[in-house]
């Protein structure tokens, strides 16, 4: 995997040791560049594609610095000379320590090792958008973009941790933590300094959002927000690089598609993926024609979502769903004309109110706020809880665990609340780590977390963002030949009134229920494939041998794991038989469970 990985010890270099870390994240479909680095206690390294626009590391007398991501302003302006960034920021470090991170715009990790005091420093960008995995452990420091090279180095069995797992199996889309599932890793929280010095760790945590909301969204703060928008996407654009953007029926991959169509006068490739007849692959392939720029289509199958399975959990550490794993034919496919992809990530959130729910206008608060993050969590309610678990306390768990993640915080506005939440534990725990799949093949840049237009999305009320409203009023100013193709979400086009956009996706959850219902009447004779989405999980569950032969191999042969950490096989049992009669469409637990289990035979099966 891409990224940073390393250690401090208290004792001398450990011969070999950053090769043991290479080692546990080497992948056969992958190729790096590996940069090393190691002096007395310290070694550390950098795996990339060699796609950046600057030098990646910088040393002198001092200290040495390695820069792992993009870079686009410094102190507020465009950084003009990017071969010579490193050797700036390190005379940047001498003159004001490790603290000069907090001036930078793009989306990153850095590392600083200071030689005179043998300190080491790790920092991330605002929003962590590139994972990085630490441990300390008694006297040594170790951190890398998978967990696994953490333990290889300190010589360790993954251990299970517990309470991230009960999380997963029971919240399913948030982990309200900043652990995975090795016991002893944490990720690195946004905006923050990890600092070793010594044998003492030190964190600090540079920039947090809050939300500073001007009085009234007119014309002139949605010309800003455009301006900011297009500003974002010139910035990403490096001239000799080949870029893609990947576009799905949604609105966010719409507006990047537009201004990177903008910003390489449309020199940008379209990549959408999955079933060929779907509405989602439709409208992708009119919001390219629309905009004049090249579309490519790669056709997904039921067993491209599987095969790979194993080779990508083990990869991604079962922190994403095992479906994900088709990144391996289709990232591979686009590296082979792309070096850079632009991705459109949770734009949804801060500008549609997606995670946002009409109770909290009608009656706000505290107790409103955290039903609307629950249900949004959660994929299995209270009583799917009480019946999967034999531990008859991981209901009271599960609370705790939700309750201890949404207490402490400040918010003016409950909305403002739920978004910030949102962030924390969906967007930057689940969303961006999805990100890894993509970068292992190809670059992958966000405009949608670009630090000047997020300041702009951080002023607007919280009123605008509940339904879409400020959302319209952006794209009709950004893009408004786009407006009359329809929203994957409603299937009608953007410019139909907003009223009607709430009872047109009430519409298609009906139709869905619908072609489940036809299913079950017909005891499975007839079967409505409903063609919404770019895939369709639920129904390969149900009717393709390949995915079903899978999924119970993983959940009822012998080898099966996932029983011996308290899970009820007679409860799974039932789920399944309900699932493949119709009796309910259990597809996104199944896919939490049967990549749990997958996760327990990767790491936790005893060889």
């Amino acid at each position: 995997m891409q990224g940073l990985f390393g250690y401090k010890f208290s004792d001398s270099v450990k011969d070999g040791s950053l090769e043991t870390m290479i080692e546990a994240m080497k992948n056969p479909n992958i190729s790096s560049k590996i940069i090393t680095y190691e002096d007395r206690e310290i070694g550390f390294g950098l795996a990339h594609l060699g796609h950046y626009n600057h030098e990646v590391i910088a040393e002198d007398e001092g200290a040495v610095i390695i820069l792992d991501g993009w870079f686009y302003k410094f102190k507020g302006e465009k950084i003009a000379d990017y071969q010579k960034l490193p050797t700036t920021l390190l005379a940047e470090y001498r003159r004001s320590g490790i603290n000069f991170v907090q001036y930078l715009n793009g989306e990153f990790n850095l590392l600083v090792y200071d030689k005179h005091s043998s300190s080491l420093h790790l920092a991330n960008d605002r929003f962590g958008l590139r994972q990085l995995f630490y441990c300390k452990r008694g006297r040594s420091f170790c951190f890398a973009p998978e967990g696994k090279a953490i333990l290889a180095v300190l010589k360790e069995k993954p251990s299970l941790n517990t309470e991230v797992a009960l999380n997963y199996l029971t919240l399913g889309r948030a982990v309200l933590s900043d652990d995975i599932l090795f016991e002893g890793i944490k990720i690195m929280e946004p905006a923050t300094i990890i600092s070793i010095e010594g044998q003492k760790l030190h964190k600090h945590k540079y920039w947090d959002f809050s939300y500073d909301p001007v009085k009234k969204v007119d014309d002139e703060f949605i010309d800003e927000m455009v301006g900011a928008f297009l500003e974002a996407a010139r910035l990403r654009v490096v001239r000799g690089k080949r870029y893609a953007v990947t576009l799905s029926g949604g609105l966010d991959s719409r507006v990047v598609a537009k201004i990177m169509a903008d910003a390489t006068d449309k020199m940008v490739t379209a990549y959408t993926f999955g079933i060929r007849e779907s509405n989602e692959v439709i409208i992708a392939k009119q919001v390219a024609d629309k905009l004049g720029i090249k579309w490519v289509f790669i056709p997904l199958d039921p067993p491209d979502f599987i095969e790979n399975s194993k080779i990508g959990v083990q990869m991604t550490e079962g922190l994403d769903f095992f479906v994900q794993s088709y990144g391996f034919k289709v990232y591979q496919e686009m590296a082979r004309k792309t070096d850079i992809a632009t991705t459109g990530l949770a734009l949804d959130v801060f500008l549609g109110g997606s995670y946002l729910h009409d109770d909290l206008l009608r009656k706000p608060g505290a107790k409103v706020a955290k039903r609307v993050l629950h249900d949004k969590f959660c994929y299995f309610d209270d009583e799917t809880v009480k019946s999967m678990f034999l531990d008859k306390t991981a209901l009271e768990k599960k609370k705790n665990i939700f309750k201890r993640a949404t207490e402490g915080y400040r918010f003016v506005n409950w909305a403002d609340f739920v978004d910030y939440i949102t962030f924390r534990f969906r967007i930057n725990r689940v969303i961006f780590l999805r990100q890894a799949w993509q970068r292992q093949f190809v670059e992958d840049v966000t405009p949608t977390f670009d630090y000047d237009f997020f300041d702009i999305l951080l002023k607007i009320p919280s009123e605008e963002r509940f339904n879409h409203k400020i959302y319209k009023k952006f794209m009709n100013k950004l893009c408004p030949e786009l407006m009359d193709i329809p929203y994957q979400r409603t299937l009608l086009p953007v410019s139909a009134p907003l009223d009607e956009w709430a009872r047109a996706a009430a519409r298609e959850r009906q139709k869905e229920e619908e072609c489940d219902q036809i299913w079950k009447q017909t005891s499975g004779k007839v079967h409505k494939q409903y063609l919404r989405y770019s895939t369709n999980y639920g129904d390969w569950l149900r009717m393709d041998q390949g995915w079903i032969s899978f999924a119970e191999e993983l959940l009822f042969s012998k080898r099966a794991l996932l029983y011996k950490y308290g899970i009820s096989r007679k409860f799974i049992k039932q789920m399944w038989r309900e699932n493949l009669r119709g009796d309910a469409n259990h597809r996104q637990r199944f896919l939490q469970i049967l990549t749990f289990e997958l996760f327990l035979r990767n790491f936790m099966e005893e060889k």
